[in-house]
């Protein structure tokens, strides 16, 4: 039996239907067989007002004796992107990064903004117990909104490159930027955003020691299927597993144009390649599962054979169509 937990976009999804009510829906999830909510929190909720809401919705699971679950955005920010301009990522090439509306990606040596994303992450959990924290775009993410789908190892990954990203890698590595390689520098940005998760992570259990942490992964493989590519986004799957309780890998079909061999085929490397638990998100809406198959390509179909892996937990994101029973019985079978 999967444990299912649903991330929920947002406490504006108390928008989600005319005279909602999250006491029925809750009531729906839970009788479902979901065990829990995944909550994303940021500083926009604090300044927002909505901070209470999220405090109140995670009453109100309790209540249910569900799992409250929260989910920060690590170099994802559009509050700090704003104030601060410095914090913008800069292409190799000298350019800016692009702010394509939804997203705003920030520069992972940014001291200012790893000080800034810790303490909005520990006050929060202040007033937000939670049995588990997931940290998001915890990579360099800017691949899919500015760069596509075509993954190289061979060539330069899209990572920051502004003179504050060059000084430091060139005083971490002892290697002049002009002499470097693509593979020192996606080592290094492992190094720093690993780095990175040590600290948020220590924090975390310092506070909270019943809190486990989870990093989400972006689960890329190479054109020949061979290769896992998340070091090239700076995810070394080696140096996060140190600093983590599970990873949850980002089963995102759509955009990955993925087949469902080619996932099973992901977990099982990732498997390999490391000791903790494997929880993966799975998306269900936008995503057009190809249902000309009766068997082995709907969402019940894939869960029933990633089960033998060990795998007997699971999110799901863009949960908007788990809003009745007949909805959550074709998705979850």
């Amino acid at each position: 039996m999967m444990n299912w937990m649903v991330k929920i976009p947002g406490i504006e999804s108390n928008r989600w239907a005319p005279n909602f009510s999250w006491d029925r829906l809750l009531s729906l999830w839970h009788n479902s067989g979901i065990g829990g909510l995944i909550i994303p929190v940021s500083l926009n909720d604090q300044l927002s007002g909505l901070f209470d809401q999220v405090q109140t919705l995670i009453g109100k699971i309790r209540d249910r004796e569900m799992e409250s679950w929260l989910i920060f955005p690590v170099l994802n920010n559009s509050v700090f992107y704003f104030r601060h301009p410095e914090s913008h990522p800069v292409h190799r090439t000298g350019e800016d990064f692009s702010f394509p509306g939804w997203f705003a990606p920030i520069c992972p040596t940014d001291d200012q903004y790893r000080s800034f994303l810790g303490d909005v992450i520990a006050r929060s959990l202040v007033n937000l117990p939670a049995h588990a924290v997931i940290l998001d775009y915890a990579r360099t993410p800017y691949f899919w909104e500015e760069w596509g789908n075509v993954i190289d190892p061979h060539q330069w990954p899209p990572f920051c490159y502004c003179e504050r990203c060059r000084l430091k890698f060139e005083a971490d590595t002892n290697i002049n930027f002009g002499a470097a390689k693509p593979a020192d520098w996606r080592k290094w940005q492992g190094e720093i955003i690993s780095g990175w998760l040590a600290e948020i992570s220590g924090q975390i259990q310092k506070l909270f020691k019943k809190t486990q942490v989870g990093v989400q992964l972006l689960p890329l493989v190479s054109d020949d299927g061979n290769e896992m590519c998340s070091e090239w986004l700076g995810q070394d799957v080696h140096l996060l597993q140190k600093n983590a309780h599970f990873f949850s890998p980002l089963i995102y079909e759509k955009l990955l144009d993925w087949h469902h061999d080619d996932s099973i085929a992901y977990l099982v490397e990732l498997l390999k390649r490391q000791k903790l638990p494997v929880i993966p998100s799975f998306q269900v809406s936008s995503i057009k599962w190809d249902r000309r198959k009766e068997s082995g390509d709907s969402l019940p179909a894939l869960i029933e054979r990633i089960q033998p892996l060990g795998i007997h937990s699971a999110t799901l994101f863009h949960a908007r169509s788990l809003l009745n029973e007949k909805s959550i019985r074709s998705i979850l079978g």
